[in-house]
């Protein structure tokens, strides 16, 4: 069976780079755009759905110097306005970012810090409901530019808004719209999903953590791996 994912193969290079530059110029009528209408029907057709397709995944946070221990309830999603911009979320726009392993959810902080040595809360997380998720998370077979533009790698970005998020965003606001509950991507050698909410799941004891005063490359967590 085709992939899903593989429907996206034939928006060429040249209708890729039209549509992103629509994104950067004005956002709101992307979906005006014939690549805008061509992305939101394929995911509105959208016929293979996963769950939770592991037992535990993992979701880190930055603690500043001096700041407290955070509470189980500060290792839920972001408030509202507090967010910057992320793969699948615009500024302010607040979404759950998980990880598959312990390591990815750390990477997926530490790699935006440079050299900075920084701190971490780690915790797991064990789904108690089932969601319906697309997976974009697959090998690329072939040439698939727009698959390539998804996963564009950021590490430290000085903007407010990025450029390479623009199209993930897009296709974040497409799903929402639909109705489909998260998306399951590929980053730098791991996996990880976006939800739009997080109640998803139970804390799962003894999984409490801190990495505390470390430099962690995502480089070298990918060795370990």
């Amino acid at each position: 069976m085709e992939s899903s994912q593989d429907l996206f193969a034939d928006i060429s290079l040249d209708e890729l780079i039209s549509f992103e530059s629509q994104l950067y110029d004005d956002m709101i009528f992307a979906i005006c755009h014939p690549v805008g209408k061509k992305i939101f029907e394929i995911i509105k057709e959208w016929k293979n759905f996963i769950s939770f397709d592991a037992d535990t995944y993992y979701h880190a946070r930055r603690i500043e110097t001096g700041q407290a221990l955070l509470l189980d309830k500060e290792m839920l999603k972001a408030p509202l306005n507090i967010s910057s911009h992320g793969r699948y979320n615009a500024i302010g726009k607040s979404c759950y970012y998980i990880a598959e392993t312990r390591e990815g959810a750390l990477a997926k902080i530490t790699k935006h810090c440079g050299e900075k040595k920084i701190s971490l809360q780690v915790v797991g997380l064990q789904p108690v409901k089932k969601e319906r998720i697309i997976d974009l998370s697959g090998e690329v077979k072939g040439n698939n530019r727009f698959i390539e533009h998804l996963r564009f790698i950021v590490e430290n970005e000085e903007e407010k808004i990025v450029k390479k998020y623009l199209l993930p965003n897009f296709v974040a606001s497409c799903c929402k719209k639909i109705g489909i509950e998260g998306i399951k991507y590929r980053s730098t050698g791991y996996n990880c999903c976006v939800l739009w909410k997080d109640d998803y799941f139970e804390f799962v004891e003894g999984s409490r953590k801190i990495i505390a005063n470390e430099r962690v490359y995502t480089r070298d967590i990918l060795k370990k791996n």
